[in-house]
């Protein structure tokens, strides 16, 4: 799966929108890439709030551990971008998600990121139970 090309709005099953804000931008007009963060944060959150990782996983979350962007092209406001977003690799405790930001069908971002599942209590990473494991990989691949 890692191979995907995430510039590729058909590599993605599972989608949300965000409203570029007036606030996003950064002194020269155009959005700051840590507006370009939070749109992908703000998708990995939607999509593990959709998996059903708190019900499955009380007294646990998940953590990202490591994130890269590379980004392809300016946005500027006003707009929407839409976030796709996908697994790339599920392993034991942790998953490797991978985004594509798009606007008007451009993709103007890509991302990957590393999400661990932690146990609050130990603050150590802890085994993804495995009906978690096939919601996260039903809404990443349907």
């Amino acid at each position: 799966m890692a191979d995907l090309d995430l510039t590729d709005a058909a590599t993605f099953r599972y989608w949300n929108r965000h409203v570029i804000r007036f606030a996003d931008l950064d002194p020269t007009g155009h959005v700051n890439n840590v507006a370009y963060a939070q749109y992908f944060e703000s998708g990995r959150v939607a999509f593990w709030e959709d998996s059903g990782v708190a019900a499955a996983t009380p007294g646990a979350t998940t953590m990202i551990v490591r994130m890269t962007i590379d980004y392809r092209s300016q946005l500027a406001f006003p707009g929407e971008v839409r976030v796709g977003t996908r697994v790339l690799r599920l392993g034991n405790s942790s998953c490797r998600l991978g985004q594509g930001l798009f606007r008007d069908g451009d993709c103007v971002a890509t991302s990957e990121a590393v999400n661990v599942l932690v146990d609050l209590a130990s603050n150590r990473s802890t085994p993804i139970p495995e009906g978690l494991r096939d919601a996260i990989l039903a809404l990443s691949h349907g």
